[in-house]
């Protein structure tokens, strides 16, 4: 309370004197954000055109309308730019179900399913497909983080609300945050906000991390070679048969000596692991289903064999240093692995893993500890198998 006005902030009451805003009858103290943290501008990233792209714009506009929606632990990022590149990422979504990298398309008419694939009137997404993943690669890369990569149709209608194309997930706008704030949780507080850090830096500065190309369409794998013109003469090595014949024969001798180093790595990896199992270093394990399949044993009475999909093993760095567990998935038809690590009555999820992936490992293990791992096959819809446990028990010795 003043007598002379100290601040513009202030009111002046009748009885002539100036009062703080907080002392006004009107005065509403400002509240706590209660969405997600926003950066970055829909609709507006390096390639976008205002003319050519006004519908495109409209719909990342209305994708992160229904982004801003999200609960307060997720980070939203538009318009993040992939490398180099002239393409641009739509949304990034990073929150404790993990992180999404969002394509939005806003097409009029309706999607048809065939053949594994959503269909455009007779022309399939894949290309779209590739593109959104190729997104989801780079932003793994950056993030070192699992990334899902999602494509968000605005105004199209689709055969389902949610469904998968290959490990694309494919929604409606009115699907898209239930089916992101229902996920399984995967990152914890501390990971989703570094995560939110690296993203700034790179809404500011992307990083040139070089991504590799999809390979050739299915269509164009199909497509019958052009016929050869009436009269062409063919090419010298055409002619004379003896050049394709001597590369074939390279080509089979290549193929052989690859298969006969395959097969010795495959002899000299189990002989480790019998090594591994004899000296102590791998305890008895549970089993885990094959796909399709079923295990054999059950979770009480754990077999003598280390599990199909997850091997692991103990290893000393350097002395003194405690020994490093590390974990690596092993070939998966169409699966993904799930692993989470337990040490010293602590669980952190590790992962999700894909065929000969090595999993983040496990260092500073004293002697004589016991390293848990929780392993599941996830399919290609999400759909998670039944959860599987591993002990590695570390030497008793010190490191």
């Amino acid at each position: 309370m003043s007598d002379h006005q100290p601040d513009p902030s202030w009111w002046q009451a009748s009885d002539g004197r100036w009062y703080a805003p907080e002392l006004h009858p009107r005065y509403q103290p400002s509240l706590p954000p209660t969405g997600p943290a926003v950066s970055g501008t829909p609709g507006a990233g390096p390639e976008r055109m205002a003319e050519d792209n006004r519908k495109g714009a409209e719909g990342e506009r209305a994708t992160a309308a229904e982004l801003a929606t999200l609960p307060p632990t997720y980070r939203v990022v538009h318009g993040l730019k992939v490398g180099k590149t002239k393409a641009d990422i739509d949304h990034l979504v990073v929150g404790p179900s993990g992180v999404w990298v969002i394509d939005t398309k806003s097409w009029a008419g309706r999607l048809t399913e065939g053949k594994g694939m959503l269909w455009r009137g007779r022309t399939p997404i894949r290309r779209e497909i590739e593109s959104v993943e190729r997104q989801a690669e780079y932003a793994r890369q950056v993030l070192s983080l699992d990334t899902n990569p999602v494509l968000c149709f605005v105004g199209t209608e689709l055969p389902r609300a949610a469904q998968m194309v290959g490990r694309t997930r494919v929604l409606s706008l009115p699907a898209l945050v239930h089916h992101i704030t229902s996920s399984t949780a995967v990152l914890n507080a501390p990971q989703v906000d570094a995560a939110g850090r690296l993203a700034q830096r790179w809404l500011a500065n992307p990083p040139p991390v070089e991504v590799r190309a999809p390979g050739r369409s299915r269509d164009a794998e199909q497509r019958p070679p052009a016929a050869t013109a009436v009269g062409a003469r063919p090419s010298r090595r055409n002619r004379s048969g003896a050049r394709p014949a001597a590369g074939c024969l390279a080509r089979l001798l290549l193929a052989l000596v690859v298969l006969v180093a395959l097969l010795a790595a495959l002899g000299a990896s189990r002989q480790f692991l019998d090594r591994i199992a004899k000296s102590g270093h791998a305890t008895t394990t549970t089993p885990f289903a094959q796909p399709g399949g079923s295990a054999s044993g059950s979770t009480g009475s754990p077999p003598t064999t280390v599990p199909d999909y997850f091997k692991a093993e103990v290893s000393c760095p350097e002395a003194n240093g405690g020994y490093t567990v590390k974990g690596r998935v092993a070939f998966l038809r169409g699966f993904a692995l799930r692993v989470t690590a337990s040490l010293g009555g602590e669980q952190r999820f590790l992962g999700e893993y894909r065929s000969f992936q090595p999993a983040e490992p496990l260092t500073g293990v004293p002697p004589n500890t016991t390293a848990g791992f929780d392993i599941q096959l996830v399919d290609q819809a999400g759909q998670q198998g039944t959860p599987y446990h591993i002990d590695i028990v570390t030497p008793a010795a010190p490191c």
